[in-house]
């Protein structure tokens, strides 16, 4: 049971609870999602009248640090923002280097507004303001077609190809498509946590499959279908997030054999392909008839487009097109046209070298400045999966950069179910647009992991 090992006695003692409790979570002690004794259970341990308790509980709510959960007591909270009287975070937003959202904070602007300028001036656009086919015009399809031709998929048929409102559309449409409530879908133990919540939200049973530096091991997930009901699998097999491994074609292949053989839906989240510096071969290109082929734009070129394009087996398409329109209808056409044309004029690859220059030259520096500790990272990747010295645990290390002006993001948001949680955190690479303030964040960073949690929280 905790209980709090410093009190100080100049200040009153709720407020002195309060900050033990802080404390110990900055220090790894307590960590996200643990539970916290009863209230009137704490009182009578540490000689103090419940409702001083009470009044600490309520002051560490108010600072982030823990919540109360209906009819089954109090935890830490998850991946709580730390508060401190004299460093407000809200004080801090608007200066915060971010470090922490997957953003193409990076790319050039200019070609956009040159497209923009141009579909508004077209007469013969009329139809991208209007309720248009739910799958997407079909001149867009066609274009989508043409660009997932790179990424190995031969003969597409356009009628298999539905526009989505970004990948969390897409995301989202498949489950609820696709899947039912109760179902289990494999996945990777550190995933992206956009689909960790949408598997939740729509009821869906997420199962963590071992996994070696190439991605999800053939043999495990056989071994599972085997003794569990899976129904679907979830991969990011050409830059899986947060670790930025990449899949040989070997291990594709043998995957897609275990995925054909158990008669698996592939959900394909290929949102980084855009970095790639040569075209890679999609897994869902060695599965056309088991396969949600999901390729996004927000992460890696412009957040506000809000346009995917989903390639989506036969079998599966009415199902999922039901889905998007119970949701939102369409994606936007406008936005539909604006990709399209810079596609066509192939300002898009334009776009693509600028970003993965930033990108190579960010990891150099970043690579240089953190070379003491363990990275992973692909030459292409937008990110970084650093693990942490011993002294450090990661929730704590996330809070304390917070204090210091970084947003990093700790490795339990990634994880499907607490159980493969490693030390380490991930570093987003483009976010911060300005050059300076990437290399000063790098550099606090490094700083901060060179101190030891006591002595940063000591003083701060």
């Amino acid at each position: 049971m905790w209980l709090p090992k410093q009190i100080n006695t100049n200040i009153a003692l709720y407020k002195a609870i309060a900050d033990s409790l802080e404390r110990d979570i900055h220090t790894g002690k307590l960590k996200s999602n643990d539970r916290l004794p009863p209230q009137r259970q704490l009182a009578e341990t540490i000689g103090v009248n419940l409702t001083t308790v009470t009044r600490a509980y309520r002051e560490a709510n108010q600072r982030g640090l823990i919540e109360t959960r209906k009819g089954d007591g109090t935890y830490v909270k998850a991946r709580g923002i730390a508060y401190n009287a004299n460093t407000s975070i809200q004080a801090l937003q608007n200066s915060l280097i971010d470090f922490g959202f997957v953003n193409p904070g990076i790319a050039d602007l200019t070609p956009l507004l040159k497209t923009i300028r141009q579909v508004g001036s077209a007469s013969e656009v009329m139809d991208i303001y209007h309720y248009v086919d739910s799958a997407g015009l079909q001149r867009h399809r066609q274009t989508a077609a043409n660009w997932l031709s790179q990424f190995g998929f031969r003969n597409i048929n356009v009628n298999q190809i539905i526009l989505t409102g970004g990948a969390m559309n897409a995301i989202h449409c498949t489950l609820l498509g696709l899947f039912q409530p109760g179902d289990t879908i494999a996945s990777d133990p550190l995933t992206f946590p956009g689909f960790i919540n949408a598997a939740k939200l729509c009821g869906i049973h997420l199962m963590a499959i071992p996994s070696d530096n190439e991605g999800m091991l053939p043999t495990a997930l056989a071994d599972a279908c085997h003794t569990q009901q899976i129904k679907g699998v979830y991969l990011m097999p050409n830059m899986q997030n947060p670790t930025s491994t990449c899949m040989s074609d070997r291990r594709k292949m043998q995957l897609a054999e275990v995925i054909r053989s158990a008669d698996l839906r592939l959900i394909e989240d290929d949102v980084f392909a855009f970095t790639n510096l040569e075209s890679t071969t999609a897994l869902s290109a060695m599965l056309p008839q088991h396969s949600i082929y999901i390729c996004s734009f927000s992460k890696t070129l412009y957040p506000g487009l809000r346009i995917a394009y989903v390639k989506v087996s036969g079998r599966d398409c009415n199902a999922f097109l039901n889905a998007l329109v119970h949701t939102v209808w369409m994606a936007s056409p406008l936005n539909a046209e604006i990709l399209s044309r810079m596609i066509e004029s192939n300002d898009i690859h334009k776009v693509a070298v600028s970003i993965r220059a930033a990108i190579s030259s960010r990891q150099q520096f970043a690579r240089k400045n953190l070379s003491d500790f363990e990275l992973s990272v692909n030459q292409e990747s937008m990110f970084l999966w650093l693990t942490l010295p011993e002294e450090w645990h990661a929730d704590a290390f996330e809070n304390a950069a917070l204090r210091v002006g970084i947003r990093v993001i700790a490795s339990k948001k990634f994880s499907v179910d607490n159980s493969h949680c490693p030390n380490a955190i991930r570093i987003a690479l483009t976010t911060e647009p300005d050059d300076k303030r990437f290399h000063e964040g790098i550099l606090k960073l490094k700083a901060l992991l060179h101190q030891s949690p006591t002595v940063v929280d000591a003083v701060m």
